[in-house]
């Protein structure tokens, strides 16, 4: 319905309020303001669908309602087999009730951080996944559903197993007789606990890393520890942080040309790189004069290789040549595996938690047209019942006026007629009444029946005949 060449257009739309009973109701709602949020919402719509992590989202009865392609490639499940269903199939006959309790807590209010579970695929294999799970709110802040954000940690965690499980053969095989392998050992793991709590209320990736070198670089006694990020383009690389022990800092930028093919090689493959004397494992010209220009003669290098792309380093230097244990170089790949795995987790947790922020804002915006189109809608209601009361009014008027003029002339079927008039007439005044009411109620959060008030809209029954 078009009002002027300045008006807005807007659209009737019907819903069905009575389940069992025939019911209508009528809504004015304009159109206009929602299109700027399409663009958008399609752009986030995109970043959730095609998220590397599984974006879940279930509504209050547990059914998941999203399942994004992040989903289907960590369980091997399409959304089509997904969607409207519980997921009980992800969960091991022994975890059926591992979310219960965590689920629980976010339902009364609490907030809960991630944790680990173990879960299965299509194909029956059991993988580890780290789990966020957060409340979904509408605009009045009530909770509405759940959102899950797993990823598969698996291979992380057979690299740890691994790790362990030879950094203790090495303990073992070096200090059998002396000793001295459950002291070692229990060093190993309480700097990682330490590091892991020292870590955990940080948020920032230059935080988390700035720590990391330095109580890496302490405890292992080290001249320097850098921790530096690769450029986009793959060209240069900027050591944004490091730890220094009677040695010049090395924060800056500087072209990767300088570590020479060798090194350049071995990093950009994924592997670390471990020289015990610079000069003895690199000839001039293929990396040496870098290393021995700042004074290093002893070093591991180990890289962030992601999407076979170089995008970061942790390295160790020493002004000296030193014979690094392979305990030392074991805790300096775990040491840098946990926390690019934290920083990755955390910038993924907080995107999502901008994302949630900026949809329910949409929310809350998308109800604040809806509230002033229902508004514009009761003054257009009360405009519509004046402009249907008037001709009611001389229907009814001229009526009477021919009852009491020419009523004793008339026949009884005309009579008759003129009632049927003025009672159809009256009827249509009451209904006028309804859809006032109706409009007004509409505006109000209320339980009441409606039927009562809708069925005489809807079954009006016949006129009465001549």
């Amino acid at each position: 319905m078009e009002r002027g060449p300045s008006s807005s257009r807007f659209t009737v739309v019907r819903h069905d309020y009575l389940p069992r009973e025939p019911s209508i109701s009528s809504g004015l709602r304009d159109t206009t303001p929602a299109k700027r949020y399409d663009a958008a919402e399609a752009h986030l719509a995109a970043i959730l669908r095609f998220s590397d992590d599984a974006v879940i989202a279930k509504d209050l009865n547990g059914v998941i309602t999203v399942w994004n392609f992040g989903a289907e490639k960590v369980y091997g499940y399409p959304a089509a087999m997904m969607v409207g269903t519980r997921g009980l199939r992800l969960l091991p006959p022994d975890r059926e009730d591992a979310e219960v309790p965590v689920t629980m807590k976010i339902m009364s209010g609490e907030s809960v951080g991630h944790f680990e579970t173990v879960q299965k695929t299509r194909d029956g294999r059991l993988i580890e996944v780290s789990v966020t799970l957060s409340a979904i709110k509408d605009a009045a802040g009530r909770i509405i559903g759940i959102s899950k954000i797993a990823r598969d940690i698996t291979s992380r965690k057979q690299l740890e197993a691994e790790s362990l499980k030879r950094v203790a053969e090495l303990h073992h095989e070096r200090n059998l007789k002396s000793g001295e392998v459950s002291r070692e050992s229990e060093g190993y793991f309480r700097f990682l606990d330490a590091l892991g709590e020292a870590t955990r209320p940080l948020t920032e990736p230059g935080e988390i890393m700035a720590l990391t070198a330095r109580t890496l670089g302490g405890h292992l006694r080290a001249s320097r520890c850098a921790y530096a990020d690769v450029n986009p383009d793959g060209g240069r690389f900027t050591i944004l942080h490091d730890y220094t022990n009677n040695c010049a800092s090395m924060v800056g930028q500087y072209p990767l040309s300088l570590f020479g093919p060798r090194v350049l090689d071995t990093l950009q493959a994924g592997q670390t790189l471990v020289l015990r004397d610079v000069e003895a494992g690199l000839r001039p010209g293929k990396g040496a004069e870098m290393f021995t220009t700042a004074g290093i003669r002893a070093l591991i290098i180990c890289p962030l290789v992601k999407d076979g792309v170089l995008r970061a380093m942790m390295a160790v230097h020493q002004t000296t040549p030193r014979d690094w244990q392979p305990c030392e170089i074991a805790l300096v790949r775990e040491v840098v595996g946990r926390c690019w795995v934290t920083i990755e987790r955390r910038a993924a947790g907080e995107h999502i938690q901008r994302l949630n922020a900026d949809l329910e804002q949409r929310v809350r915006n998308r109800t604040a047209e809806l509230e002033a189109a229902n508004k514009e809608l009761e003054a257009f209601s009360y405009s519509v019942s004046h402009d249907l009361r008037a001709p009611l009014r001389h229907i009814l008027g001229f009526v009477s006026l021919l009852q009491k003029n020419a009523g004793s002339s008339l026949s009884q079927t005309s009579q008759r007629f003129l009632e049927n008039i003025s009672e159809a007439a009256a009827r249509m005044g009451q209904l006028i009444d309804d859809m006032l009411a109706f409009s007004r109620w509409g505006r109000k959060k209320s339980s009441a029946d409606f039927g009562p008030l809708l069925r005489p809209l809807l079954v009006l029954g016949p006129f009465p005949q001549a």
